[in-house]
């Protein structure tokens, strides 16, 4: 990488909306947690219970992660909604 393509980089994260930044957050955690349910049944299937359980714990704060920013997500999605329906609105007012 030259310092050119890390100038573009910076400025594509500069430019991110909100509705991309929760959206990529979702994906992550969509990993996450598919990735910590997969190792959480590696460990019972070798038989370590201790870090089986600790996985399927951690599992579980990541799916809530991951609801809590679907909800934001849709939140966002929908204030979009609304901002372009009240331009869309105002503009037939006059």
């Amino acid at each position: 990488m030259n310092l050119k393509n890390l100038k573009n980089i910076k400025k594509g994260f500069k430019e991110l909306t909100p509705l991309q930044l929760s959206l990529g957050k979702v994906s992550g955690y969509i990993g996450m947690v598919v990735g910590i349910i997969m190792a959480c049944f590696t460990m019972f299937l070798n038989k370590s219970w201790g870090l089986g359980i600790f996985l399927a714990f951690l599992a579980w704060f990541q799916l809530m992660g991951l609801i809590g920013e679907i909800k934001a997500y849709q939140g966002l999605k929908e204030m979009g909604d609304f901002n372009n329906e009240e331009v869309d609105n105002s503009l037939l007012d006059y």
